[in-house]
């Protein structure tokens, strides 16, 4: 019993280990997200102004 006991100790603090990593990855994920969105709207607003200057040209 002594080993069972220990085995389930052992997955316990292996659960609570892998909650907090995916806790922390979701905030780091959440960050990338973010970032990415800047980007692209960044992106996107350039491209329409030089588009927007090429075609009064």
């Amino acid at each position: 019993m002594k080993e069972v006991a220990a085995l389930e100790e052992k997955m316990n603090t292996s659960y609570e280990r892998l909650l907090a990593e995916m806790a922390d990855f979701k905030t780091d994920m959440a960050k990338y997200d973010k970032d990415n969105l800047c980007w692209q709207i960044g992106l996107w607003v350039a491209a329409i102004i030089i588009l927007g200057f090429l075609i009064r040209l």
